[in-house]
Formats: structure tokens, sequence, C-alpha cells
């Protein structure tokens, strides 16, 4: 019984906290807010997943790509540090923030010259988007391949091409975008054959991945994806 009830109460104290960072996920690029005295300022926070482990960065916009430090995540909150670069100083500025869905809240604060100062922050996430050129990578039995997706909007509809080294500019078929998964159909024509190929990915920031899958023949294949955003000239 006393295992039982301990057991019992392991889930109700770790149970909430949990499903709380199951809904919440702080990967992603999130525009940010604040304001230091009266002059309102911006920056860009990035998360992302490097296997377990949350890394991330801070932009401003005269400082680029801050790493973050000490980088935690828990029952929805966010902590780290980063330096920030102004006018010949170095600013070590520690931030505690909040995430809900896609929103976030809370304060950085810093002790710079003996003076100490918070200022509050909010952000959103920024959603997904899949219109750009994408340089995509997959693998075929022992073969290494590349594609090129582009894809462009056109009034509200989405449209697109992919182009191989050997077949250009395949018009998309049926490309629809919706809660970050992007599907559509493409044929491709290889050694005198149409292989219709059905597409689907995820996007998150500039990096997408999923499968291919063909019924070609009579046999079924499917093959991973993974494809990265080109980024336009600064």
């Amino acid at each position: 019984m006393k295992a039982f009830l301990l057991t019992a109460l392991v889930f109700v104290l770790c149970g909430p906290a949990r499903a709380a960072d199951e809904k919440v996920n702080p990967a992603g690029t999130w525009q940010c807010e604040y304001t230091i005295g009266e002059q309102k300022r911006t920056s860009t926070l990035v998360l992302k997943k490097e296997k377990d482990a949350l890394v991330g960065a801070m932009t401003w916009p005269d400082q680029k790509d801050e790493a973050l430090k000490d980088l935690k995540f828990q029952n929805g909150k966010l902590t780290f540090s980063a330096v920030r670069k102004f006018m010949g100083n170095m600013i070590p500025i520690d931030y505690t923030l909040t995430m809900e869905g896609d929103k976030l809240k809370g304060k950085g604060a810093s002790d710079f010259g003996g003076q100490a100062f918070e200022f509050e922050i909010t952000g959103a996430r920024e959603t997904a988007n899949p219109v750009g050129t994408w340089q995509c990578a997959y693998t075929i039995g022992d073969q290494k391949r590349t594609s090129t997706l582009v894809l462009k909007k056109e009034g509200d509809a989405l449209v697109g091409t992919m182009t191989w080294p050997d077949q250009k500019d395949e018009k998309l078929q049926n490309p629809k975008f919706q809660e970050g998964k992007l599907t559509f159909s493409a044929e491709r024509k290889l050694m005198g054959n149409t292989i219709p190929i059905d597409y689907t990915f995820t996007i998150e920031g500039d990096q997408l991945k999923g499968k291919g899958a063909s019924d070609f023949g009579g046999q079924k294949r499917e093959f991973e994806i993974e494809g990265q955003r080109e980024k336009k000239p600064s």
C-alpha cells in the first residue's frame, strides 16, 4: 500500500510537469520585444534540438548569433545567459522566460558596472513557412542523391517545382501545407520510366525532413529526405 501511494504521489507531483514539457516545444525562431529606458528594442531567439540537447543563439540588429549559455528548459520555463556586446562593452544577461504555445514572456537581468537592472520581454514564435528554395538530400540503395524543391505563393495557393540533376522544374501536384506538414506529389522521369512519388515533410524553421514514397511496377519503396532552405543574401 505504501509503495502504491508513493507511486501515485510521484505521478501527481511529476506528471503535470512532464505533460507541460511535452505540450510546449521550445524549438523554433522567436521574435522578441523589450524596452530599456524609453527605447523599444528587438531580438531574435533561435532554439533547436541537437540529439537530446537544446541549443540556441540570440541575435540583435547589431550582433548576430550569440551562443546561449547554461540553456535549460523545464516545466515550461526557459533559462539561459547570453553576452550582449554593446559600444565596446560585454554585458552578461540572464534570461528567465515562460512559454505557452507560441508565446513567451519573462525577464532579462544584468549586473553591469555595479548596477543591476531588469527588463520585461515578450515574444512570439515564427510560424512555419514553406516558401523558398530547399536543397534536399536522400539515399536510395547505396547512392546519395540530391534534389531542389522550390515553393512559392500565387495568391492564396501554394505552387512549386522539383528539380533533379537530370530533370528540371517538374511541377508539383496538389501541394498542401497545414500545421507544419507539407505534402505533394511529383513525377520522376528516369530511364524512360515515369515514377509518381508522394512526399510528406515536416518543416521547422529552415529545416525540413520527411519521406518520399512510390509504388512502381508493383514494388513499393520509401526513402528518407532532409533539406535546408537557402538563405537569401543579406
